[in-house]
């Protein structure tokens, strides 16, 4: 009996033993101890060139963001300095909403940026500051990217004529007179689009050109080597050719002063006028808004006007998401322009004629002059 009583007991002690080497808290796993593939992965780099716009470039090469596991659509964390802040990696600035950081492939480089703002006088980073980017959120962006992300063709041969190819095409809205307002993409410009546009052109009898997108001391040597461009050569040596340089941060105080040299330019000079930037959609599409607006054109002729560069472009139709994302970017412009107040067509050309007095400067002469030029 006693034998037994003992054998039960050092059973019981043999059992505790188990017990507790079974419940000794155990090792982190290799998965535990490792962070996140998401959160491992970074990359530095300095700030290296700003741009008229106000854009960073870096000597961060775009190749090596894929090859560190970035793509894009994914959202990160960028610091520098004394500044963090999240972005998500896209392909272009027309990718995020206006006023929203962005950070894309540029080139052979990767630039920073804000959608329609100066990244550069916004942050205060310049030139040699350090940059590291670090991933938050793979594929965060993925959604919206998909929905803005745009590409054109530079072949002539997948548009369905020259004028959408080269996105030209007259402005009739409101009380603006036949054949008294043009818009296009830059005639003098050294690529596919510029002569196509520059031939369509060459037959409208332009006699004024807003050239927004370069140099005014630019203008004369890209127009004598562009194709199909004698007219707008002697347009500008007659001095009736204005090039502003603009960036495009529409409501930055250097951009509506640049506004009112135009404006003022139009009131002083006859049409017909062509208004023009680079491609004809952002900073001439804002423009040629203002004016339809001042000249009384409704908000869905305004909307549908800015948006037929998009279709010219890229195809986009009424009744998607891309053309939604892309159409409300000029109603805000407006209800910008209106004091935060959405446009309405009651109220959109007293609001843009309000906006031009009393922010841009222009005297109520200077305004009826420009509208009297228009019909």
């Amino acid at each position: 009996m006693k034998r037994l009583n003992l054998f039960v007991v050092l059973f019981a002690l043999l059992g505790i033993l188990l017990l507790v080497s079974c419940t000794t808290v155990k090792e982190p796993s290799v998965i535990e101890e490792l962070p996140t593939v998401e959160s491992a992965i970074s990359i530095s780099g300095k700030f290296t060139n700003t741009s008229k716009y106000g854009n960073i470039d870096t000597d961060i090469p775009a190749t090596a963001m894929f090859e560190a596991g970035f793509e894009l659509g994914d959202i990160c964390t960028i610091t520098a300095g004394d500044i963090t802040y999240d972005a998500p990696f896209v392909n272009s600035y027309g990718d995020v909403e206006p006023g929203n950081y962005l950070f894309h492939p540029h080139h052979e480089w990767v630039e920073f940026a804000i959608c329609n703002g100066n990244y550069s006088k916004t942050t205060g980073l310049k030139e040699g500051d350090v940059v590291t980017i670090t991933m938050k959120e793979k594929a965060g962006y993925l959604t919206q990217y998909e929905i803005r992300n745009i590409v054109k063709s530079e072949d002539r041969n997948d548009y369905i004529s020259d004028s959408v190819f080269a996105n030209v095409r007259a402005i009739q809205l409101g009380e603006i007179g036949f054949r008294k307002l043009y818009r296009s993409c830059n005639p003098i410009l050294d690529d596919a689009r510029g002569p196509y546009a520059a031939e369509l052109l060459s037959e409208a009898g332009i006699k004024t050109v807003i050239n927004l997108a370069d140099k005014q001391e630019d203008l004369a040597t890209k127009a004598a080597v562009a194709p199909n461009a004698e007219w707008y050569l002697e347009i500008v040596e007659e001095g009736n050719a204005i090039g502003l340089d603009m960036g495009i941060a529409f409501f930055d105080p250097v951009f509506i002063s640049q506004l009112k040299e135009a404006l003022i330019f139009m009131s002083e000079h006859e049409a017909p006028y062509l208004i023009h930037c680079n491609e004809g959609r952002d900073r001439a599409g804002y423009l040629s808004a203002l004016l339809e607006a001042l000249m009384g054109a409704s908000t869905d002729e305004i909307w549908a006007d800015y948006m037929a560069s998009f279709d010219n472009y890229f195809g986009i139709k009424e009744d998607t998401p891309k053309y939604d994302a892309y159409k409300q970017i000029q109603i805000d412009q407006l209800k910008t322009v209106n004091g935060g107040v959405e446009i309405t067509n009651a109220t959109v050309a007293d609001a843009v004629k309000n906006y031009f007095i009393n922010t841009v400067g222009l005297t109520e002469g200077q305004v009826e002059a420009l509208k009297a030029n228009l019909r």
